[in-house]
């Protein structure tokens, strides 16, 4: 066997085991409040909610949702210094 045969032989493996994986839907957790955040059609969205209601872990759970929808998108959080923003995102 040479090296394009095994590298294809592992390829299939590969992919033959990411297919086998159970899709995790991880919105179903979420608050109805939450839900209707998340699923709305709306482009621009912004949370205006009292300390400690979940904003960010709801930004993360549409962060998450939507990237496993668009594999190649880009998504961008903005805090008021890199270290919030990477202790609001980086924490769950």
């Amino acid at each position: 066997m040479n090296k394009t045969e095994l590298r294809s032989k592992i390829a299939k493996q590969q992919l033959a085991l990411r297919a086998s994986y159970e899709k995790v839907n991880i919105l179903q957790e979420c608050f109805s409040q939450q839900l209707n955040f998340i699923q709305s059609d709306s482009k621009r969205k912004a949370l205006c909610c009292n300390r400690r209601s979940g904003k960010s872990f709801t930004i993360a759970l549409y962060m998450i949702d939507q990237a496993l929808k668009t594999p190649r998108g880009k998504f961008l959080y903005i805090g008021l210094t890199n270290e919030s923003a990477k202790g609001a995102m980086w924490t769950d």
